[in-house]
This record gives C-alpha cells, structure tokens and sequence, in this order.
C-alpha cells in the first residue's frame, strides 16, 4: 500500500494510533490486552478487512478458549479507536489515568524485588 492509499483510508497519524491505543489498553482488561502482531500469512479480521501478509494487526483474546481471538487490521483499528474515542476526551482521560495506575503498581512491584531490574547480584 503506497503512502497516499494509507493516509486516505487512515484516519490517525501512526503515533496518533499508538497514543489512543495506549489509552484504549487502559480500559480493557489488564490480562486481556491488545497486541500488534506481523501476519505471516494473508486473511480477513474480525470484521472482513484483509491482512495481508507481512501486515501489522492487532490482537486480543476475549474468552478461555485458544481460538477465542479478535483480529483486526491497522486500518480497522484506526476506525475502532475513531468510533470510540472521537468527541469522547474523558475517556481518552481515563485510559491514560488507569495506565499510570498501573505503571506506578508495577514499579512499586519492582522496586520490592531483592535485586531490582537492572542491578547485579554481587554475591556470587
């Protein structure tokens, strides 16, 4: 896909996406999050787009089941975030509120550890 097929059917700028992305992790399940992954092979997301191979996709299990996965499409992700977070700041707020939250739990978790990240055991 050339540059100028991208920017026409992407609504957000690559760090626009990762910035509202980063906010819609805040509000979905911690254990249940979305990952970018590179298709190794070519098919359809959750909503028929096509991944082409070598594409960047999203990911998200939702149940207890292997196949139990959501797959969409940058392009489709784009249009997910629009959906949820256009004319909507308080809750673009609220996911960037939450991922503090956890952040600052998770380096309180680290900084417990005997040796933190980062430090050497110089025992041995």
């Amino acid at each position: 896909m050339s540059n100028t097929e991208k920017s026409m059917s992407q609504i957000y700028s690559e760090e626009e996406l990762n910035k509202l992305l980063d906010c819609l992790m805040g509000v979905t399940n911690e254990y249940a999050q979305w990952s970018p992954t590179t298709a190794n092979k070519e098919h359809d997301d959750f909503w028929g787009d096509t991944i082409k191979r070598g594409e960047i996709y999203y990911k998200r299990c939702y149940g207890q089941a292997y196949d139990d996965i959501i797959k969409l499409s940058e392009r489709s992700m784009d249009k997910l975030l629009f959906a949820i977070f256009a004319g909507n700041p308080d809750l673009k707020i609220l996911g960037e509120h939450i991922n503090k939250e956890r952040f600052e739990r998770l380096r309180q978790a680290g900084s417990k550890l005997k040796f933190p990240l980062g430090k050497e055991d110089k025992t041995f």
